[in-house]
Order: structure tokens, then sequence, then C-alpha cells
């Protein structure tokens, strides 16, 4: 499996517990960001994948195995095979946690400090502690840098960081398409929050709601104009 390089070496090291962590919304003008930490079983990836072990969606039975190998970067996986991975691994996984921060608190805290804290939290939140962790970019400053490693591109070269990104992805689109009940007339549940061509023509006609990020562009520039 092309994304399992970390792993096995730390695996070969003798590290067990890893969690990978991800984040999804960082760029996007209304909602939270919303970060994923999750310990896969290694042992069972890395040693025993070649069995013939199955699991069953909705009636249709999968090898686990060609389950496992489907697991990338969620920006690049159709949201139907999103959901069946997102129900695979909250199954399978050894533990997994999601946390996010609303757009009040990015707005209060700043982007950077609030997508690093989200992701500690996130951390914080697994059942069991990390010997080590594999972050998407970022290091976390909150843990010791000798048990942590942000990858550039993570998400596309980790399975741990994939699976959490999934995680992450599945959550907060569900929680933008639950917005988009509340705010129709921003199209949440198209764009996410994120700055379509249509949610910037809605922003500027209606002003933003309340779960635009007010220290954002051009939110803040339209909700300085109507002061």
């Amino acid at each position: 499996m092309d994304l399992l390089k970390f792993e096995k070496e730390l695996y070969n090291k003798g590290v067990r517990k890893i969690a990978g962590v991800d984040e999804v919304g960082r760029g996007s003008i209304a909602g939270p960001i919303v970060a994923a930490a999750v310990i896969l079983d290694l042992e069972y990836i890395i040693d025993t994948l070649d069995n013939e072990d199955e699991y069953r969606n909705n009636d249709i039975v999968y090898k686990k195995h060609t389950i496992y190998d489907q697991i990338n970067d969620s920006k690049l996986i159709t949201p139907g095979k999103r959901s069946i991975l997102d129900e695979f691994l909250r199954i399978e996984s050894v533990c997994y946690s999601i946390d996010n921060i609303s757009n009040e608190e990015i707005d209060k805290l700043g982007i950077g400090v609030a997508n690093k804290q989200v992701l500690y939290d996130a951390v914080l939140k697994l059942e069991l502690k990390p010997d080590y962790v594999l972050v998407d970019h970022f290091k976390i400053p909150m843990f010791d840098v000798s048990r942590q490693t942000s990858i550039k591109r993570g998400d596309a070269l980790s399975i741990s960081i994939a699976a959490a990104s999934i995680l992450a992805k599945v959550y907060r689109d569900n929680l933008m398409n639950d917005m988009h009940t509340k705010f129709p007339q921003y199209g949440f549940h198209k764009n996410k929050g994120y700055g379509t061509r249509q949610h910037f023509e809605s922003l500027f006609n209606l002003g933003p709601c309340p779960i635009h990020r007010k220290s954002f562009e051009p939110v803040k520039s339209i909700t300085t104009s109507t002061i």
C-alpha cells in the first residue's frame, strides 16, 4: 500500500499507536474548522492485510483489504465512496475523535491559532493516548516535537492522515448540509462555505449570516460597510 511509508518506518521501530490528524475547512469563509484524529490498526494493516476478511455495508460485501486500498486524500474521493470509508473507519479503527472550532472562535483567535488548537483538541479527545502523531502540513506546538511529524500534503502520503481527512470531511460536509436548511440562500449544501461565485453573489446581496467568518474577506468588508 503506497500510503504506508511513514507508518511502516515508525512501526518497524516499535511504535504502534500512531495517530493521523487532519483538518477541513481552513479556507472556508463560513462555518467551523473540523479536525479528526484516528489511530488505525496498523498491526492488522501491515502484517495481515493479505487475508480474505470481509466487511459488509448495506448488504454489499467487500474484502477489507480493498477498502483500505481506497483510503486517500478525501478531496480525491467521491462523496459516495467517502461515506463508505467513513463508516468503515468508525468501525475498524482502534479509536478516532472529531472536534471543531466555531467561526466565532476563529474570528477571536485568528486562523493560525484556531487551526492548531482544533488539531490539538482532536488528539486530546482520542480514547487512547498516541505514541506518535502524523499531522498534515502543520506542527502542533503543544506536542513534543520528537513525537510528531508534519507532512506536506500528508493526506495524500500517509494512510493515517488520509483516514483522518475522510472522517473530518464527511463530518463537516454533513454539518454544512444542515446549515443549508437554516440558511438556504447561500448554497452551503453545494459550496460547504467556500467562496464560490454563487456564494459571493448571495453574500453581497444579502450580507453575512451568523456562521460567516467576520474576520475573513469579503465578509469583513461587507460587515464593516453595514455598521
